[in-house]
């Protein structure tokens, strides 16, 4: 029992550090060009706007930043930009 264990604990092991790329962060460019989307469909909301919006925007940027996103987490900040977007141009009010 002693061995099976010790072997799946090794399989199981390798096949967490096989998906260590998925938990890279993100190249900066592509953040970058992120929160230029999320900063857009968050103006279309109202959610950014008047004077504080770029100092909402700046900490909203170091709190997503500390997360050191990787790809696929800034994929779905991208997706939520653009669903964000879908619903304001499909809901606007008469």
């Amino acid at each position: 029992m002693y061995e099976l264990r010790r072997a799946w604990r090794k399989k199981r092991k390798d096949e967490i550090f096989e998906g260590a790329e998925d938990s890279e962060v993100a190249p900066m460019e592509l953040q970058e060009r992120m929160f230029a989307d999320l900063r857009a469909a968050l103006e279309k909301i109202h959610f950014l706007y008047g004077p504080k919006a770029d100092s909402l925007m700046h900490a909203l940027q170091h709190l997503i930043g500390r997360a050191k996103p990787s790809r696929m987490e800034v994929d779905v900040l991208f997706g939520l930009a653009r669903q964000i977007r879908w619903y304001v141009e499909h809901h606007r009010e008469s």
